[in-house]
């Protein structure tokens, strides 16, 4: 089958500009045998931010409307071929699956999971251009081997850091737990 780029986008502030770049860039990637489904993280507020930019492509795209539940998302973002998307949520969930992404920033919380990964910042919402956009998913295109090892390495550190958190947390809370018991039966 045809590869499939996930886009997801939400509403920021005043800017529309953004959302022309998005689509142009869509259009590019279905005029090169992509299939593009806008996803809307956020229902219902992302909808209406996904349809503008369905609306400004020239060629067709699919809006995955009203996802069931996060399930649905999660299915969907585990067989994209290509993320380009604002929402944390979207970009973790195809880090997770292992697809190649590319971040739009709106907060500095998308850069620094970015970064976490050793990926790229994002692209600044406010001065995202077609041009800059295009661009960057060229690159990420052309180096989604090495891009998707380095997370992946990332990603296994980060879960095993995420562990031994949870271990401390465990360990702190049972000490908490003796020691409470201890005081009452001393009462």
């Amino acid at each position: 089958g045809r590869p499939v780029a996930g886009i997801s986008v939400r509403s920021w502030k005043e800017f529309r500009e953004y959302k022309k770049a998005v689509a142009e860039v869509a259009d590019e990637l279905s005029g090169e045998g992509w299939a593009v489904l806008l996803i809307p993280m956020h229902y219902p507020d992302d909808v209406g931010a996904c349809r503008e930019v369905a609306g400004l492509m020239k060629n067709r795209s699919f809006l995955f409307e009203r996802p069931e539940d996060f399930l649905d998302i999660l299915s969907v973002t585990a067989n994209l071929d290509l993320a380009i998307g604002m929402r944390l949520h979207f970009l973790i969930f195809g880090a997770v699956f292992g697809v190649p992404l590319v971040g739009i920033s709106y907060d500095p919380k998308v850069d620094r999971f970015l970064g976490l990964l050793g990926l790229q910042a994002g692209i600044r919402v406010e001065s995202l251009d077609h041009k800059g956009l295009s661009r960057r998913v060229q690159q990420v295109l052309a180096g989604r081997t090495q891009m998707l090892a380095g997370m992946q390495e990332r990603l296994a550190g980060l879960r095993r850091e995420a562990l031994r958190n949870a271990e401390l947390a465990a360990d702190l809370l049972n000490k908490n737990r003796k020691s409470e018991f201890r005081k009452q039966e001393s009462e």
